[in-house]
């Protein structure tokens, strides 16, 4: 899967990145 630029500050600003494999909101650990 590729994410753009745009989407992946997105997914930064929604998860707090921390540097992990992202996985969706019904599936955090």
């Amino acid at each position: 899967m590729k994410t753009s630029a745009r989407g992946v500050d997105l997914i930064k600003e929604f998860e707090g990145f921390k540097g992990k494999a992202y996985l969706c909101p019904a599936r955090v650990p």
